[in-house]
């Protein structure tokens, strides 16, 4: 009887992780399908996703998740904890740490161009609608999704997308 209670309960364990991850994917696509739908109704194509900037999205959504302060005001979205396998920095609102984000995708994925990141924090559940209505709402943010302003000669060409509980990145490239 033991051993049918141990089976039973690895197997439901795989099975919730299983649907975790599903799930995870599967809000993932629908902001990466959102944002692409927002694109085509401004007359934009639809931008590839690309695994090296979606491992660059992952990583920085979860240090995100697990070290970012919201509370705090020294350092901005962009900014990467000491935890991790690459460059720490505190990202500033005068973007004088530009290139720390840029090369992120460099450092961590071995991607051969610059990396342009989106990020949205909410203090509730996350979900892709909200992230993408608080990026449409942020003057700053809807340029980089619509190449308008001083993105409008970057021809973005691949994206990495994730979405955590709190936070939400959009990894945009040239490559």
């Amino acid at each position: 009887m033991k051993h049918v209670f141990l089976f039973l309960s690895i197997l439901l364990s795989i099975s919730i992780n299983e649907v975790f991850a599903q799930s995870q994917k599967e809000k993932n696509m629908e902001l990466f399908r959102m944002m692409n739908d927002y694109r085509k109704l401004h007359g934009l194509s639809a931008i590839n996703l690309n695994e090296k900037l979606q491992a660059v999205a992952e990583a920085h959504a979860l240090d995100l998740e697990k070290y970012y302060d919201p509370t705090q005001k020294k350092c901005n979205l962009h900014s990467w904890s000491t935890h991790g396998n690459w460059s720490s920095c505190c990202y500033t609102d005068d973007h004088s740490k530009k290139e720390c984000m840029w090369n992120k995708p460099k450092e961590i994925a071995n991607y051969k161009g610059n990396g342009f990141e989106i990020a949205y924090y909410s203090s509730e559940q996350l979900t892709p609608e909200r992230a993408l209505n608080g990026w449409k709402k942020s003057p700053g943010h809807n340029q980089v999704i619509l190449q308008t302003g001083s993105w409008k000669s970057i021809d973005f060409k691949s994206v990495g997308v994730f979405i955590s509980e709190h936070y939400a990145v959009i990894w945009f490239g040239v490559e």
